[in-house]
């Protein structure tokens, strides 16, 4: 009797919460829309990838690069259902976090708002700009 109450527990178990675990694999169409690449246009300078793993590198120009003796920065970020992405990243041994919200107003056209400030970004297709692929 036991072993079938411990069963009949698992079954419901793996039924409540499987759901929630397939939905957690696949990534939501906001998800799909923001991974690649993406170069500010106004008002800043940068290219932003984002990637399928949650990461994402923002490449920085050669004199950015050369005043913080970096050619990008990684870190992890994190979307929540409300379009508000989160992002975390280290420079110098130092962790900063940014949060912005997300909107998109075409399919290439990508808006951040930090503080009430927006920053537009342009999906690029193929390689990087020159401008950020330098050595």
């Amino acid at each position: 009797m036991k072993i079938i109450r411990i069963f009949i527990i698992l079954a419901l178990a793996t039924a409540w919460f499987a759901p929630a675990a397939l939905a957690a694999r696949h990534p939501s169409a906001i998800d799909n829309r923001l991974f690649g690449l993406w170069e500010a246009y106004e008002p800043a300078t940068n290219a932003v990838q984002f990637d399928m793993n949650q990461n994402m590198r923002i490449y920085l120009t050669r004199e950015e690069g050369n005043r913080m003796n970096l050619r990008w920065i990684d870190g992890p970020f994190t979307l929540t259902s409300n379009n508000t992405i989160r992002l975390r990243y280290e420079v110098g041994r130092k962790r900063h976090y940014r949060t912005f919200h997300l909107s998109f107003k075409s399919d290439d056209e990508l808006w951040l708002t930090e503080n009430g400030r927006v920053t537009k970004y342009r999906r690029q297709r193929g390689e990087l700009s020159e401008r950020f692929n330098w050595r």
